[in-house]
């Protein structure tokens, strides 16, 4: 379902739009809703409003970036590890999607640089407020150039991906060129080959976690995750439409999380607005560099 379309054919004052748009962001991050201010939106006199101009621009500062953030000093906690129960595959699908709470969380809001538990000199991105330390969020992205690019084309389509599991500080973004395998290059390939990247990484389990949080802001993504997989596999891999595109990429991802989920680690995906993946510029670098 499409996102709400928000319009406003007049604002009494330019101040007042500035307001609205700055507010848009909050806007998208509660309901995923879209403003528009038509072209005469700002042909009313300016009044004084200068201190409403102030205010905006308080408001508008940038969500803090998580992988920028600093490795905590201090001794770190002692080591532990548990061997984890299978999470059953009727309830991990049932809570495939991530949903924060509340709704307007960002991924600054509710999770921090800490040790891992398994080996606490290792960082990664741990769920604020919990002790035990075992539910964590990766940010992955995909990007192509030339993408939709018709066959005959003089530029090839070049997909890449990016995976952020650990500060900066810590562990740089991790950047991947899809490979040359004979598939055409395209958007969602690269999102769909990023989340493979992130799960295979490690054997998350050996960290301690029992779930793990993949936010991308890839709607193509999450939906067929978390809504449509199950139904394809049930009809032999076919839609109305034909043979499920790049379905050996969507087996693929479901392999992987049945074998994490069997040792205990849950996969969830959250779908979080294009400017809070932190991902983002790491993967259109992955996919230029090809």
């Amino acid at each position: 379902m499409s996102p709400p379309f928000l319009y406003v054919q007049r604002i009494a004052s330019p101040a007042i739009a500035d307001l609205l748009h700055v507010n848009c962001d909050v806007i998208w991050r509660n309901c995923g809703a879209f403003l528009s201010l038509n072209e005469d939106t700002r042909t009313t006199p300016s009044m004084n409003n200068d201190h409403l101009r102030a205010d905006n621009r308080q408001q508008a500062q940038p969500t803090p970036l998580l992988h920028k953030q600093p490795v905590p000093t201090g001794r770190p906690p002692l080591p532990s590890f548990e061997i984890l129960p299978a999470v059953p595959p009727n309830l991990a699908d049932r809570n495939r999607r991530f949903y924060p709470s509340p709704p307007s969380a960002t991924p600054f809001d509710l999770f921090s640089v800490q040790p891992i538990k398994g080996t606490p000199t290792h960082y990664r991105f741990l769920r604020k407020g919990d002790p035990s330390r075992s539910q964590g969020l990766f940010f992955i992205d995909g990007a192509c150039t030339d993408n939709g690019a018709a066959p005959g084309a003089s530029r090839e389509p070049r997909g890449g991906a990016a995976i952020i599991v650990s500060p900066e500080a810590y562990s740089s973004p991790i950047k991947v060129a899809l490979p040359l395998d004979g598939q055409k290059h395209t958007s969602n390939r690269a999102e769909l080959r990023a989340a493979l990247v992130a799960l295979g990484l490690r054997q998350w389990y050996g960290e301690g976690f029992d779930n793990v949080v993949l936010a991308t802001d890839s709607e193509y993504l999450v939906l067929g995750v978390c809504e449509r997989i199950h139904k394809w596999k049930n009809n032999g891999w076919r839609t109305n439409n034909g043979a499920v595109k790049n379905q050996d990429l969507w087996k693929a991802l479901l392999e992987r999380i049945r074998e994490l989920e069997q040792h205990g680690t849950h996969v969830q995906f959250w779908l979080i607005p294009r400017h809070l993946n932190e991902a983002d510029p790491y993967a259109k670098q992955a996919a230029v560099s090809v």
